[in-house]
């Protein structure tokens, strides 16, 4: 499977998928999640391929490796279209650019020579539109949290892990389910990618705000999960949600 992170956030309470209904009263599913791409058959070479092209998506940062725009045309000869991979993908060389505009431009010149039209009109759209003025104007959900991790990790800017810290302090006791989601899945993220990235962990042990920075340095995964499933039960016995 190729993701940034896991699905194993997906709620489950009495053994059924929460339906919440949003301002337009539609249902959807309430997910922990974090940039999911979808699995589709592929053969076994395949898979190794698709694997190590997510283990290097999310360690990029860190070497900033120039052969990875060769991996991605690759991935992009295998992979069916799918617009959330696609829509991923654009976060990811946006936050290329803003970190590197010379590298994002030699990747583009790389990308153009592929023929690859999918691929080609993902950097167009990083020309054509103001990417910053979506992502400002975005609301406060768990989405936004999934683009500031994959513009983290296409770029190595704690620019956005800030974003994210700011976003679960100003809604971790919210009335509203959708923001008090947005801050709960914020704080497993951290949890999770600590584990993973010495850069987040040496992050997380700068922020300022101690009671948060405990918290996510102390607490399991797993008991995390379940103290928002149990504030989700108690909110809905209320009446609340």
């Amino acid at each position: 499977m190729l993701k940034l992170m896991s699905e194993r956030g997906l709620i489950d309470i009495n053994n059924d998928l929460i339906y919440i209904n949003n301002m337009y009263a539609k249902k959807k599913y309430l997910f922990l999640t974090f940039l999911i791409i979808k699995i589709f058959n592929f053969s076994y070479a395949q898979n190794n391929i698709i694997n190590e092209f997510s283990f290097n998506l999310m360690r990029y940062f860190e070497n900033k490796n120039s052969q990875f725009i060769y991996e991605t045309i690759n991935i992009y000869s295998i992979l069916p279209p799918d617009d959330s991979f696609d829509e991923n993908i654009m976060f990811f060389f946006f936050g290329v650019k803003k970190d590197d505009e010379k590298r994002y431009y030699d990747y583009f010149n790389t990308v153009l020579q592929s023929n690859n039209p999918r691929l080609i009109s993902i950097f167009l759209n990083i020309e054509r539109y103001d990417i910053d003025a979506y992502i400002e104007n975005h609301e406060i959900s768990a989405r936004l949290n999934d683009i500031y991790w994959t513009l983290y990790f296409s770029s190595g800017n704690i620019y956005y892990l800030n974003k994210i810290i700011e976003i679960i302090q100003e809604y971790r006791n919210s009335d509203d389910l959708l923001l008090y989601m947005a801050s709960s899945s914020g704080i497993w993220s951290f949890i999770v990618n600590i584990r993973d990235y010495p850069s987040v962990l040496i992050f997380i042990n700068n922020i300022e705000n101690t009671e948060l920075k405990n918290y996510i340095l102390r607490t399991p995964e797993m008991e995390h999960r379940q103290l928002i499933l149990d504030h989700l039960r108690i909110q809905r016995e209320n009446g609340i949600w």
